[in-house]
């Protein structure tokens, strides 16, 4: 017994679908009992048909969702989640990533595929990600955190990345050559 948990908060739900949808249609169901789980921008969740998870696009799944009655309650998830053999988390980015949903399943005595929850923290977070690394003697080029309001260093003229701390590699991506930018 599979369970494929997708969805979730972040920009990356359509991803997710996409890779639940991958995941489903790659396994023999001859062999599994495989049961999708979605959870929306708010994370309530649902259990989903095989059909619904082929729906067109994150909002149309969420509109479609939203009056339905497949929404489970706490104790539901929990039962459905204790059920299985097995998790397979294809949530992207915020809770998926970050070590929330791997907490949860292991509070559940879930098992899963992935990494556990605090490596999922560390390497969600670009920044401490990189720190880790350096210690292990991985080089890395020069960056910076700066928050909302902080004033940037003075860089000279050359390419640069910004890109948000936590979220997928391309999610909220922009080039700039200088500090102006």
């Amino acid at each position: 017994k599979i369970a494929i948990i997708c969805g979730g908060p972040s920009a990356e739900r359509g991803i997710s679908l996409n890779s639940a949808r991958s995941v489903y249609d790659n396994l023999d169901k001859d062999k599994y009992d495989v049961s999708l789980i979605y959870f929306n921008t708010k994370l309530d969740a649902f259990s989903i048909s095989e059909t619904q998870i082929y729906s067109n696009t994150p909002m149309d799944f969420d509109f479609k969702l939203k009056d339905s009655d497949l929404k489970l309650s706490k104790e539901q998830l929990e039962e459905k989640l204790r059920n299985v053999d097995v998790a397979f988390p294809a949530i992207h980015g915020l809770f998926g990533e970050d070590g929330q949903l791997q907490t949860m399943l292991e509070n559940l005595g879930v098992k899963y595929v992935g990494s556990g929850p605090e490596a999922c923290r560390i390497t969600s977070d670009k920044h401490l990600c990189q720190e880790v690394l350096v210690k292990q003697g991985f080089h890395r080029v020069q960056d910076w955190v700066i928050k909302k309001g902080d004033t940037p260093p003075e860089l000279p003229e050359g390419k640069y990345v910004v890109k948000p701390l936590h979220g997928g590699s391309s999610i909220g991506v922009h080039l700039f050559t200088n500090s102006k930018e």
